[in-house]
């Protein structure tokens, strides 16, 4: 589908979603670094690549991951702050929160994350994106 429309956007990023609910066990490193590095090379620079997981996941599905990775680590409650991490996912909606927004119009109770400090700008660049605000082309 992107690729019939003229290819990724330059501000497109993709993120690998590691998590162990219904997906094989154990360590799956070699394949979850092998869609790395194919997304990157499509993209054209791993820092438009980022993986999600919590912790635990991120310990037994992806333990050896490439150096650089940014992450949004999935976090209930806690920010995990894992290596990397440069967003957190701290509600699914059901009151993780602790005051933060529970959700968003449209979508009501809904997975809501954080960009653990950063401005727009500097999460966009930190995953490769140059925006004009930042006085780069887009």
């Amino acid at each position: 589908m992107v690729t019939k429309a003229g290819g990724p956007h330059p501000r497109m990023i993709v993120m690998l979603d590691v998590e162990q609910g219904g997906n094989p066990s154990g360590d799956q490193s070699d394949g979850i670094n092998r869609a790395y590095w194919a997304a990157a090379d499509w993209l054209g620079d791993p820092r438009r690549v980022i993986g999600y997981a919590n912790a635990s996941d991120f310990a037994s599905l992806w333990p050896t991951r490439p150096e650089g990775l940014r992450v949004v680590a999935a976090g209930y409650g806690n920010d995990p702050q894992l290596p990397g991490q440069v967003a957190h996912q701290y509600t699914d909606g059901q009151g993780w929160g602790g005051g933060l927004p529970e959700g968003c119009d449209p979508f009501g109770p809904c997975d809501m994350n954080s960009a653990d400090g950063l401005s727009p700008d500097e999460l966009a660049a930190a995953c490769g994106i140059v925006t004009t605000r930042s006085g780069v082309r887009s």
